[in-house]
């Protein structure tokens, strides 16, 4: 083994044991001829410490290691000394006294540092995506995912489920996305698709009789790269036969109480809650909302149906929406200049505009158009926003799906702008009874909202 123990693995309990770590330079300091050199792996942080009394060959390296070169550093474990020691660091009260330092790499000057506070944008870590992934932050996210999959599967193993690892080239079948198509070599004119799910192939297992099958399993969708769309992910995969509804809840609630424990140290509560798809559009404007806080969307159609208002008249002649949300006390938190802010926010969520009304002390709506209103269709709106004086209010009107959009985009921006809920805390929900299909804009058809094997309510 080119090493014996990893950068963060020593403690006090190694001393005077003759080592050898591996890893990347994280820091070089020359401190009086005396130099110290913090090494670096995935497993933590070591200090190289190589004096005067060094070999001159060994000492010649120390000096011309660079930020990101590989060293393989051998030594023995000594402790530091007193007022030196890094509280911040698992190996702080050690060091390794260095005999031997051999330059595995060589590195040209990094485009960043990987442990600078100050990062790049995501252009330059993408480009130096390696460099990215030395990262703490990205390297804990990767060890944290690979955790979660380790409970899950070990979960399913534990039913008796079996992983099936599914081929990845297959015939199209009708889901919720655009297939990637691959041509073929031999078969001039065919294609084959990359699998947006492993519905067939889990649907073949069941009819052979594997009544229970699990997959860590990689999908693709050519879909366009919005905020909450990935062209390649990663979804956990379940298929059962001879089950109902409750028993395919029952295993995936014991597997979510499970990890919140194991990860967050978090306990929930069984059996989890359930909204319905249409009530989750309704109240937050998105089939996978954050229900940690409230700002919930009302909707003001009825309110706003008499209205002359001409944003409010032609959204409901058409068959549209007038739905707003109402933020308690913020009236005087929001400037001007912070509701453009918000205004543009609702234009790039596919909105015309927004509508932002602030109720002042007289108990009356000041705005842009406040005047346009009208006494009884402001008074509707209050009693519907059950608004007070100091509250402010964000109206959409738009198609049913444009006012999600852009309620939904606001409600998450102002949940987390406000501090309306704890970062650490969780609440986790159901979301049922899913449409079959969805409406294609752009083709003009109906396509299965996820795929047609979805079996409808009798």
């Amino acid at each position: 083994m080119l090493r014996t123990h990893t950068c963060g693995e020593l403690r006090p309990n190694h001393l005077e044991e003759n080592v050898t770590l591996c890893g990347w330079v994280d820091r070089v300091r020359d401190h009086k001829g005396v130099i110290f050199i913090d090494l670096r792996d995935r497993w933590g942080k070591a200090q190289i410490v190589i004096g005067p009394d060094a070999p001159p060959d060994v000492m010649e390296r120390a000096r011309a290691a660079r930020s990101e070169w590989v060293l393989s550093a051998t030594g023995r474990v000594g402790r530091r000394p007193e007022g030196t020691t890094n509280p911040k660091l698992l190996t702080g009260e050690i060091e390794v006294v260095c005999s031997n330092l051999e330059i595995l790499n060589e590195a040209d000057t990094p485009a960043f540092q990987p442990g600078a506070k100050e990062l790049p944008g995501e252009e330059v870590r993408l480009k130096n995506r390696w460099l990215d992934l030395r990262r703490t932050d990205m390297q804990n996210n990767l060890l944290l995912r690979s955790r979660i999959v380790k409970i899950m599967r070990d979960h399913f193993d534990e039913l008796g489920f079996i992983d099936v690892e599914t081929p990845m080239l297959g015939r199209s079948t009708p889901e919720g996305a655009r297939d990637y198509l691959v041509p073929s070599r031999l078969d001039h004119g065919a294609f084959f698709a990359l699998p947006q799910s492993p519905q067939l192939y889990k649907q073949l297992l069941m009819i052979a009789g594997f009544d229970r099958y699990v997959q860590v399993a990689k999908c693709f969708r050519d879909e366009d790269l919005r905020a909450d769309r990935q062209p390649e992910f990663t979804q956990l995969d379940v298929e059962m036969s001879f089950v109902d509804a409750n028993d395919v809840t029952s295993v995936i609630e014991d597997l979510v109480v499970k990890t919140a424990k194991k990860i967050l140290d978090v306990d929930i509560s069984l059996p989890l809650p359930q909204l319905t798809w249409a009530e989750c559009m309704d109240r937050y404007g998105h089939d996978a909302p954050d229900l940690r806080f409230g700002l919930e969307i009302i909707d003001l159609t009825e309110d706003t149906k008499e209205s002359d208002f001409r944003v409010f008249k032609g959204a409901v002649e058409s068959g549209g929406k007038v739905r707003g949300i109402l933020v308690s006390g913020a009236a005087e938190k929001f400037s001007r200049k912070d509701l453009d802010v918000l205004t543009a926010m609702a234009v790039d969520a596919g909105a015309k505009g927004l509508v932002w009304l602030k109720l002042d002390a007289s108990g009356s709506w000041t705005g842009p158009v406040a005047k346009n209103l009208g006494s009884v269709v402001a008074e509707n709106i209050r009693t519907s926003l059950d608004a007070k004086p100091g509250d402010l209010a964000l109206i959409s009107a738009d198609s049913f799906d444009v006012t999600c959009k852009t309620l939904h985009t606001l409600r998450k921006h102002l949940g987390k702008k406000l501090n309306m809920y704890d970062e650490s805390s969780m609440h986790v929900s159901w979301v049922v009874d899913f449409p079959m299909f969805a409406h294609d804009e752009e083709s003009g058809n109906w396509a299965a909202m996820h795929h047609p094997f979805t079996a409808p309510h009798p």
